[in-house]
């Protein structure tokens, strides 16, 4: 009985042993020109470039016999190149050999003008020098855009965005961690539940909220939008060209609001709350913090 007991442990112990595999690797061309439209379904991370050639060049790498545990399909038609890669059923026995260690990677090379769909269930998307917009989503790690032109959405379910360098509007929120954008020639909109969110040097209309945090918003030089900003995490600092003409509602329910740029009051001002003009006056910037004081102050000199 003992030894039965003890081989029974053995064996145990043996499946549990992660067993080296030998990296597999998968490569694919399809057909895709500028103004095409690539999507990517996958359960692992994606890495997405723009190139200056025709096709979307895929490779896919893996550790182990990736025939075997996914379900792997390609896809090309005029205009609309497609990759899917889904887990197999395996049954009880299934997560003996998944896990996000062994995840398929996917790096993808498509025309830099083509429109960009990318979710990734078990990992993170990154992507540079996309100029025809994308969609982009991971449910399993961060998403990370950088050079990129035309509308953006990004969202992670489970962590952070960070976007630097776009033209266009931008769109992004994170369930699971923090947004940062820096240098972007748009309107934002950015939601975090997880952290804080940090905007850096943008041009356009702001609308930010952040229930994880803080939020700190440096605008651009000129950036006259206006805009929205709730924090109900954290406190509010804004940085604003102290030559524009901008109207300003700040009310901080958990700590007081302070400036230190000229503006003229409307009413009477008070330790939670300001109301004024900043120049002319202009449209409306609007800034609610729940979880701390807001600080409102003149960018630096240029």
């Amino acid at each position: 009985m003992h030894a039965l007991t003890r081989l029974l442990a053995v064996t145990v112990l043996a499946l549990a042993v992660p067993v080296a595999l030998a990296e597999e690797t998968v490569e694919k061309t399809l057909a895709l020109e500028a103004g095409g439209r690539f999507v990517l379904e996958t359960v692992g991370s994606a890495t997405i470039t723009g190139s200056d050639r025709s096709g979307a060049a895929i490779t896919i790498k893996y550790d182990g016999d990736l025939q075997a545990d996914y379900e792997v399909s390609f896809t090309e038609t005029p205009g609309l190149a497609r990759v899917s890669i889904k887990k197999k059923d395996r049954g009880g026995w299934g997560w003996f050999s998944h896990g996000s260690s062994r995840s398929p990677k996917v790096t993808v090379a498509v025309p830099a003008r083509a429109a960009v769909e990318a979710s990734a269930a078990g990992g993170g998307v990154s992507a540079d020098g996309l100029q025809a917009g994308a969609d982009l989503d991971s449910a399993g790690g961060s998403v990370e855009v950088k050079n990129h032109a035309g509308g953006l959405e990004a969202e992670s379910s489970g962590g952070s965005v960070r976007v630097v360098k776009a033209v266009g509007d931008v769109r992004a929120e994170s369930a699971g961690g923090s947004v940062e954008v820096q240098d972007v020639n748009g309107a934002v909109t950015l939601s975090s539940a997880g952290g804080s969110v940090r905007i850096e040097r943008v041009t356009g209309k702001i609308k930010a909220s952040a229930s994880g945090g803080g939020v700190e918003a440096v605008l651009a030089p000129g950036n006259a939008a206006g805009g929205t900003i709730e924090s109900a995490g954290g406190g509010i600092r804004v940085a604003i060209d102290p030559a524009v003409n901008l109207s300003l509602d700040a009310s901080a329910a958990g700590g007081s609001v302070v400036t230190d740029l000229p503006v003229r009051m409307k009413g009477e001002a008070s330790r939670n709350d300001l109301k004024g003009d900043l120049g002319q006056g202009g449209p409306l910037l609007s800034l609610e913090a729940a979880g701390g004081g807001i600080r409102i102050e003149a960018l630096p000199a240029r």
